[in-house]
């Protein structure tokens, strides 16, 4: 009978230990407080405004407290290809500079907090603040360990396109560049920075090959780039990014305001010499079609190369955005001659 009474006991102490973790559990879960933190746009423009929301559950008091911090990333460079952000500063420190935090709504413990967040009134200097990243960072009042936070990040705008996009120039000869905004503005070249290099891909710290034996040309505040005296060959060894073949190099240009906004065009360079005209395919043409690519067998023929077609209707002078320069395959030092894309008004 003593063995029974022990066994009961021990059984009891069992069920009770289970109900007690049991209830902790319960309780655990329903006291879990969460900070979710909400605003309209996680990508701002210049003065842009927006209102930054704090919502907390598992708790009573729903209201939150509001900071605002930065952090900044260098772009990355040959020599340092990833780059690791600054530590975080308080936005207040730049006096508007990376925007402000005004307008904190979080007296009532029944309403969600909120707050409205201000963009800088100009983009952020990418000398002194390159590729700001900012933290709204909410933090419970019901629990000041649980916090939720929202990132914004800035856009200039500004979107830079290089026309024309490709050219073909004879040694020494010059072809004058234009950036234009994606409305086909031009840029005023006062906002860019002008670059030539042999890399496949610009990028605002690329290699310079203006000067030297090998030179690949130069390119001035304008735009105007005069090609090198002589046809450029492969890359130096010194250049350990991706570089073009033999013969062409990179114009670039890039924004001044935002030097993430960065275009190029692609040039061939090819010897300078006299153009012999042999000719023309196909010599007829469909009156009314949307568009005809006609064949000019032409030798040391370059995209400046001017072409005017003359017929019964007069005189039609194509643009040099209608004319594409070709080579011979596996060859890119002599053309052999050009394709013209007439439009539906030329036919």
């Amino acid at each position: 009978m003593k063995w029974h009474k022990n066994a009961g006991n021990s059984l009891l102490a069992m069920v009770f230990a289970g109900l007690w973790i049991g209830g902790c559990g319960s309780s655990s879960t329903a006291n879990q407080v969460v900070v979710t933190v909400t605003g309209t746009a996680s990508v701002m423009v210049p003065t842009q405004t927006q209102t930054i929301t704090s919502t907390v559950t598992g708790a009573t008091d729903v209201s939150s407290t509001f900071d605002c911090s930065y952090t900044t990333t260098p772009n990355p460079t040959t020599a340092v290809p990833s780059p690791k952000p600054s530590a975080s500063a308080e936005c207040s420190t730049q006096n508007g500079a990376v925007g402000t935090l005004s307008g904190i709504l979080n007296t009532s413990t029944t309403v969600a907090s909120t707050a409205t967040f201000t963009a800088p009134s100009v983009f952020p200097d990418q000398v002194k603040l390159p590729n700001v990243i900012v933290t709204i960072t909410a933090t419970s009042n019901a629990d000041k360990k649980k916090t939720g936070k929202f990132t914004i990040t800035f856009d200039s705008g500004i979107r830079i396109q290089i026309i024309p996009a490709t050219a073909t120039l004879a040694t020494n000869a010059t072809q004058l560049f234009l950036a234009e905004d994606l409305t086909n503005t031009v840029i005023n070249p006062t906002q860019l920075t002008w670059g030539v290099t042999f890399e496949v891909t610009a990028k605002i710290d690329s290699a310079d090959c203006s000067t030297g034996s090998n030179s690949c040309g130069s390119v001035d505040s304008t735009g105007l780039y005069k090609a090198p005296a002589a046809v450029p060959t492969a890359a130096p060894s010194s250049t350990t990014a991706p570089v073009n073949a033999a013969g062409i190099v990179t114009v670039f240009a890039f924004s001044k305001v935002d030097n993430a906004r960065i275009a190029q065009a692609a040039v061939t360079i090819v010897k300078a010499g006299d153009i012999a005209f042999s000719g023309i395919s196909p010599s007829i043409a469909p009156q009314g079609a949307l568009q005809q690519d006609i064949f000019l067998a032409a030798t040391n023929a370059t995209s400046q190369l001017g072409v005017t077609l003359s017929g019964t209707g007069g005189n039609v002078t194509v643009d040099q955005s209608q004319i594409k320069v070709f080579f011979a395959p596996g060859s890119n030092s002599s053309s052999i001659g050009a394709r013209i894309r007439l439009n539906s008004a030329q036919l």
